[in-house]
């Protein structure tokens, strides 16, 4: 590793802040995919709620309600 001048206190502090930085990239790439794949399944008119094929064609209100709360935490 080359150094750059910086002492060992600042170095870990430099470290340790790109990790967060990286941890809440990787958060909000996480949260987005779930936001996309709530509107897909609003789109397309499947329900996660339920097993029987029948009723997943139709979105529930918990559906609706997921799908509003996440694009409300992504605005």
């Amino acid at each position: 590793m080359r150094n750059i001048g910086l002492r060992g206190d600042e170095m870990e502090e430099l470290v340790t802040s790109e990790w967060a930085t990286a941890q809440a990239r990787q958060s909000w790439n996480d949260g987005i995919h779930d936001a996309k794949l709530s509107v897909y399944n609003y789109l397309t008119g499947l329900c996660t709620h339920t097993t029987n094929p029948k009723q997943c064609r139709l979105v529930c209100r918990a559906c609706i309600h997921e799908l509003v709360d996440k694009l409300h935490e992504r605005i």
